[in-house]
């Protein structure tokens, strides 16, 4: 009499195998060198600046990503690569502001609020660089990477 007990076991071995196979490639496909800047865009007394216009620059490409704020003031710039960053916001009426030595890494997505002053657009200069270690306040574990 013939026993199909191998036969199953084998044949239970093959779909756990498959099943393992599918959930890693679906874990590796989710891991990317992408990460994403977001922010609010406000003025000097601290009300929401709708219709900015911010740049996000990767320095050492020169690649930019051109996004406007919402009616609430917020951006966001998915899926960038990931590298080192300046983030600029004009507005008609309002200086130019930057802030500069954005460091993105991988799944990060940092917060990086702009605060437009009232005055002369053609004049405006950024307002100098900022430290981007205070993104790492939206990034709990970046005091281990250092």
């Amino acid at each position: 009499m013939m026993t199909y007990r191998p036969i199953v076991h084998l044949l239970r071995a093959a779909g756990i195998s498959a099943l393992l196979l599918v959930v890693l490639s679906i874990t590796a496909a989710a891991q990317t060198n992408k990460g994403e800047i977001v922010g609010t865009v406000k003025d000097a007394n601290g009300a929401v600046v709708p219709g900015a216009s911010v740049t996000i620059t990767r320095v050492d490409t020169g690649t930019e990503r051109k996004v406007t704020s919402g009616d609430s003031g917020e951006y966001s710039a998915p899926l960038l690569d990931i590298g080192t960053y300046k983030v600029t916001a004009t507005k008609q009426g309002f200086q130019t502001t930057t802030n500069e030595n954005i460091v993105l890494q991988t799944n990060d997505r940092l917060r990086v609020d702009l605060e437009l002053k009232t005055g002369d657009v053609s004049g405006g200069q950024p307002d100098g660089p900022h430290d981007s270690r205070i993104g790492d306040l939206h990034r709990p574990w970046a005091h281990d990477r250092q």
